[in-house]
């Protein structure tokens, strides 16, 4: 007699599995973000219009899309519910790709569930963009129409500070100062000569007026071959060895690192407030007070890299060692230890156990341990490096080290008032000077009227000179006191 299968065993196993795995999904997970891929900044490349430098290109929706589909999948317990503005909270830069790629990224990991927002249908910006890249996706993906509203924040430039972008919107003061040093310091000068031989080859291929003539040329002359990658373009001079392309981005991330990056207090100003901004959502999301399980930030290269060189991730010795290998074709020793390019992005994983929270980080979807080579950190730990790589600052201490001026309730209370008294005091000052004007010219008009009658009066013809003298006497004091007071009483 054949023994019976128990099939009940393998789908209670199958269940306690996919009961395993949801237990292990983060309670909160805060992403920062670069845009999508874009044109070049500034005008290197010819092919590229005025209209089409820095701004978010077809390539750069596909890739934010395809982010915001994987993030869904990854986190299926964060997003099947549906958008909730009271659960999700995103926010771009004011830059227009940040923007646009925040949008598309967020509208992607949405797609198909249910949302809160009033709007029946997708606003007008987010129906544009839509429209645009859907055109690049393959046709399953779109022809299913099932986009829901989201709400994206967009940053002002008077807060661009959560945003700090190396020197944008000169929110941290010094901060160019630390960036000029840079600029002029030995390292910087070694750095040329460390990559000459990839310029050298670059320089072999560029017409005369796209020659590489310094590390911030080098800067340039990559953007423009990326954008070009990005965007299936020919690069200037018919390059198209991937493997000197790669040298020249080795090159472009060590000069950035050597000038914003390469000073303590550059990485610990540059990532204050972005870190302050983290430890806050996991606070709250701890707390059960304005609670999001999903933040969202979308930004710039430099919002990573600040991050990224505050946690060591990314060191002057990791970019040289990895270039070092990439020219000898050797495996990477710091694999980590890589620029961000285009689309890429930090995640931090809450998970709230109440008796032993704890934070993962990701970088580019790799786990990245920060806490003494473990995968994850306790959240005590993580407040404590989170707080170290900021310096330890607190917000009076970051405007303080950054030179801003710290703006006091009463010193704008003060000048306002200032303002209104002398306001009040020149109002003063200028009616009664009119009306002493007015008094005076009144007070001599009636001088003039008195003078006329006392010479116009004709004398009595009968009366003796005594007399006359005696009425004229009489009379003209009377006649002033009169005229007196008739202007006391016009006044």
């Amino acid at each position: 007699m054949k023994k019976a299968h128990n099939f009940n065993v393998p789908i209670l196993l199958l269940l306690f599995l996919c009961a395993s795995y949801q237990a292990t999904l983060p309670d909160q997970v805060i992403e920062i973000f670069r845009h999508g891929a874009r044109g070049p900044i500034v005008s290197y490349d010819p092919q590229w219009s005025s209209s089409e430098l820095g701004q978010l290109t077809k390539t750069g929706m596909v890739e934010q899309y395809n982010l915001g589909k994987a993030l869904a999948e990854k986190y299926p317990n964060l997003v099947a519910s549906g958008y909730n503005p009271n659960d999700v909270y995103v926010l771009a830069n004011y830059v227009q790709r940040c923007i646009e790629s925040t949008m598309v990224q967020v509208s992607s990991m949405f797609r198909g569930t249910t949302s809160t927002l009033k709007d029946s249908s997708p606003k007008s910006m987010q129906a544009s963009l839509i429209a645009e890249y859907e055109s690049l996706l393959p046709a399953s993906e779109a022809s299913r129409g099932d986009y829901v509203p989201v709400k994206v924040n967009v940053v002002s430039t008077e807060d661009e500070k959560l945003f700090f972008n190396g020197k944008d919107a000169g929110y941290c003061n010094k901060m160019s100062d630390y960036i000029n040093e840079n600029q002029n310091s030995p390292k910087m000068k070694e750095a040329w000569s460390i990559f000459q031989d990839p310029v050298k080859q670059a320089n072999a291929q560029l017409p005369e007026n796209k020659k590489i003539t310094s590390m911030t040329s080098l800067v340039t002359a990559f953007d423009a071959f990326i954008a070009d990658v990005f965007d299936k373009r020919p690069l200037p001079g018919g390059i198209t060895d991937s493997k000197l392309i790669e040298s020249l981005n080795y090159g472009s991330a060590y000069d950035i690192y050597l000038r914003e990056q390469s000073q303590l207090i550059q990485r610990q100003l540059g990532s204050f407030n972005t870190l302050e901004g983290i430890l806050e959502q996991m606070a709250n999301f701890r707390a059960g007070k304005n609670a999001k399980k999903l933040a969202l930030y979308g930004g710039h290269d430099k919002n990573l890299y600040s991050i990224l060189a505050a946690f060591g991730v990314i060191t002057e010795e990791c970019l040289l060692a990895d270039y070092a290998s990439h020219t000898k074709d050797e495996t990477l020793p710091y694999p980590n230890c890589q620029y961000p390019g285009f689309a890429s992005h930090i995640i931090f994983e809450f998970y709230n156990d109440t008796s032993s929270p704890y934070v993962k980080f990701y970088y580019n979807d790799v786990l990245v341990p920060l806490c003494n080579g473990q995968d994850s950190c306790s959240y005590q730990d993580f407040k404590v490096l989170a707080h170290s790589a900021g310096g330890n600052n607190t917000p009076d201490s970051w405007n303080k080290q950054c030179g801003n001026k710290k703006i006091h309730v009463w010193m704008i209370i003060v000048p306002v008032i200032g303002g209104i008294v002398i306001i009040g005091l020149v109002i003063g000052w200028i009616y009664l000077k009119k009306r002493a004007a007015k008094r005076l010219r009144v007070t001599e008009k009636v001088r003039e009227n008195i003078e006329v009658e006392i010479k116009i009066e004709e004398p009595n013809p009968v009366a003796s000179s005594s007399d006359l003298t005696s009425i004229t006497q009489s009379n003209q004091p009377a006649k002033i006191e009169n005229q007196t007071k008739k202007v006391e009483m016009i006044l």
